[in-house]
């Protein structure tokens, strides 16, 4: 049986991150801010390396829509991604704030 592809495991991990954002109380929410900035300016770096014309930076985050947002910026990396390699600093930096919330 073979091991799972770097898409399937991308596509893992935003859904852990997104399930995660979307369940926390807003406290807690409060208290990732920085964890969540972090992984949407790295999303959309990520982007912008494979030629998105994405913008240059991230807009203001409302608390409450943190796991929307980066839902958008990992499906667009995902959509932007011509081979599974062009996922994985994406896949990397959604392992690392994974990991870092509380």
């Amino acid at each position: 049986m073979q091991g799972h592809s770097i898409s399937d495991s991308y596509d893992t991990e935003l859904r852990r991150v997104v399930d995660r954002l979307r369940s926390m109380p807003i406290n807690r929410l409060e208290a990732s801010q920085s964890i969540v900035e972090m992984l949407a300016k790295e999303l959309l770096d990520c982007s912008r390396t494979l030629g998105s014309p994405a913008p240059a930076t991230v807009p203001t985050l409302n608390t409450w829509a943190y796991g929307d947002v980066i839902m958008v910026l990992g499906t667009d990396l995902r959509n932007d991604a011509p081979t599974e390699e062009g996922l994985v600093s994406g896949l990397n930096a959604l392992t690392l704030a994974r990991q870092q919330l509380p």
